[in-house]
């Protein structure tokens, strides 16, 4: 997955010099970190957005989860700003992170996660 991850990475930046991906923490705790991506143009417009998720006993390395879902995230961004589509897989990913989110912090945090992508 790395590679894909700086295969689009490269592509990107050769072709957009002039964009920004920009990266934050939306929620982390000992089991999951969930990050978001943003594609911004070069007047600072956002044109793009994604999250990335990841537990931590998904990792080989259990703090390697922090920069797994970062990876996710931008990777996903990127490929959204070339226009390609969620795989069924990363559906029901998303799918998941929700449930999880809404299953260890309750409704209100999903909410809040929902209505920063509507910003």
């Amino acid at each position: 997955m790395t590679r894909l991850i700086d295969d689009r990475i490269a592509l990107f930046r050769k072709e957009n010099p002039d964009h920004k991906i920009i990266t934050s923490m939306e929620f982390f705790d000992d089991k999951m970190a969930l990050v978001q991506a943003v594609i911004q143009n070069n007047g600072g417009q956002t044109i793009q957005t994604a999250f990335g998720q990841c537990d931590r006993d998904e990792t080989e390395y259990g703090v390697m989860y922090v920069c797994s879902a970062e990876s996710i995230a931008i990777s996903r961004a990127v490929r959204f700003f070339y226009g390609s589509e969620l795989s069924p897989i990363e559906s029901a990913l998303g799918d998941r992170v929700k449930g999880k989110l809404q299953k260890e912090k309750g409704k209100d945090a999903v909410e809040n996660a929902l209505n920063k992508l509507k910003k």
